[in-house]
């Protein structure tokens, strides 16, 4: 696992993170449950290809987070793993991890 504030600086935007993950064949995980929602970052994700999964879990602190993940990333990777195309996944509280569809209208315009 990468931490991209080892590679990249500190407050830079999606646009350049997403693409840099996807070049390196990363698969990003965030916990910008709003990712999914910004046109911008879905043409981003889109055009990159980038594999991008989401925790959905509120307001959990860093060690909740961190077990969560922990428990979650053989599920990731089983599942998002093997996956060649743009696509975003979210993982909730729970542990369950399903994949959020992203609209035609978004893959029309930005997919090549």
């Amino acid at each position: 696992m990468v931490r991209l504030a080892e590679v990249l600086n500190r407050g830079v935007d999606d646009r350049s993170w997403l693409t840099y993950t996807a070049q390196k064949g990363y698969i990003a995980l965030t916990k910008d449950k709003n990712l999914g929602r910004v046109p911008l970052s879905i043409g981003t994700i889109l055009a990159s290809k980038a594999r991008v999964v989401t925790f959905s879990v509120g307001a959990a602190t860093g060690a909740e987070l961190a077990a969560l993940a922990s428990r979650v990333i053989p599920a990731v990777v089983r599942s998002v793993g093997p996956v060649r195309r743009a696509c975003i996944f979210k993982v909730t509280a729970s542990g369950a991890l399903t994949e959020v569809k992203i609209p035609s209208r978004f893959r029309t315009r930005f997919s090549r």
